[in-house]
């Protein structure tokens, strides 16, 4: 992978065109899209976007204000190769060219994946320090932002998943807290998103000295489907569903809020402990539960960061409900939910 990665990059370089990049907002509302028409979008209800390479729709978020920044992952980053020095260089080449050339505001790293020594551990904020002194070199107001795990130490480490994020935070603008698949349950089904752990998370994050004014809650607009090896009906109040958690499947909003309206047996349940929804269906003979967040359950999860003086709020993902709004009104209630808890956070801080 080194020497074909480096192929690619090497000899590339970025030449700066004329942009339209948009400024940094008092409260973010930060959307990670998948591929819908971004004509679709309350545009107005946004304030920085995620965009992958070759996007083709940066002029248009600009034209409507709002920011775009570079989503890396892996590929094409590599935990196995950030001690070689050379093969950084590689990356941090990469993502000039494209924030320079695309005319993104800056960069969002989203690589996910385990990391056990402490030596790649600190290769990776090398790697994070190295991409911000070259971000500069094409402007000072060009961003670098990261998706971390739902807390700094999520389930105690075993996953591989704790990295240096105080360290790698001292270069970051911004830190895009993954509030949702935090379930460190795999026998039953459960919330994605439970109040409690995530606000745990958050506050472990600032525990660590990074400023909160760096963090960004990111929130579920998804649904988890369970299927059910076994489930006993007469439990209360949660029928528990004994998973087979390989075949749990992401599911969007629309699919969810249909099935559980047609083929609930116990009707849609909330769930005192996670702050969640859920509902028990009957569907080919199999049992399924779902979990998912409504806009009223997600507006505790909302309040939850305002309280602590984050930075924003986001969602994964925004196209994961029904479009267009206007004729999909609970879809548009997830939208006026997350706007409002915006604006209300800036006057409330002025």
């Amino acid at each position: 992978m080194l020497v074909l990665f480096l192929g690619i990059v090497i000899g590339n370089s970025a030449k700066s065109v004329k942009c339209n990049r948009q400024p940094r907002r008092e409260f973010e509302v930060y959307a990670w899209p998948l591929n819908r028409d971004p004509h679709l979008y309350p545009l107005e209800n946004i304030t920085t976007i995620a965009q992958w390479k070759g996007s083709k729709n940066n002029h248009f978020f600009h034209e409507n204000g709002i920011r775009v920044e570079f989503c890396i992952g892996n590929p094409p980053i590599d935990f196995v190769d950030l001690n070689n020095a050379t093969y950084r260089k590689g990356i941090v080449d990469y993502i000039v060219k494209n924030v320079d050339e695309d005319c993104f505001d800056g960069a969002v790293f989203d690589a996910e994946g385990p990391v056990f020594d402490e030596e790649t551990k600190e290769a990776y904020v090398s790697l994070i320090k190295e991409t911000r002194e070259a971000l500069l070199e094409i402007g000072p107001d060009i961003s670098l932002s990261m998706a971390v795990p739902f807390d700094p130490k999520p389930l105690a480490c075993l996953s591989g998943r704790c990295k240096l994020w105080d360290k790698m935070a001292e270069h970051m603008d911004t830190l895009f807290i993954m509030g949702y698949d935090s379930q460190d349950n795999i026998i039953t089904a459960s919330a994605s998103s439970p109040l409690n752990v995530i606000t745990t998370g958050v506050e472990n994050y600032l525990k660590m000295g990074i400023p909160k004014e760096k963090l960004v809650l990111g929130v579920h607009w998804a649904s988890y489907r369970y299927p059910c090896v076994y489930m006993n009906r007469h439990d209360d109040p949660i029928p528990p569903c004994v998973v087979d958690f390989a075949h749990r499947l992401i599911d969007s909003l629309s699919n969810t809020l249909h099935n559980c309206s047609t083929n609930a047996f116990d009707g849609v349940n909330y769930d005192n402990d996670s702050h969640t929804v859920y509902c028990s269906t009957r569907e080919d003979g199999h049992y399924r539960q779902r979990w998912f967040d409504t806009p009223d359950t997600l507006a505790e999860k909302y309040k939850m960061a305002i309280s602590h003086g984050l930075a924003g709020l986001g969602m994964w993902s925004c196209d994961l409900i029904d479009y267009p709004l206007s004729s999909n009104p609970l879809s548009k209630k997830y939208w006026d939910q997350i706007a409002a808890y915006a604006k209300g956070s800036i006057i409330y801080k002025n």
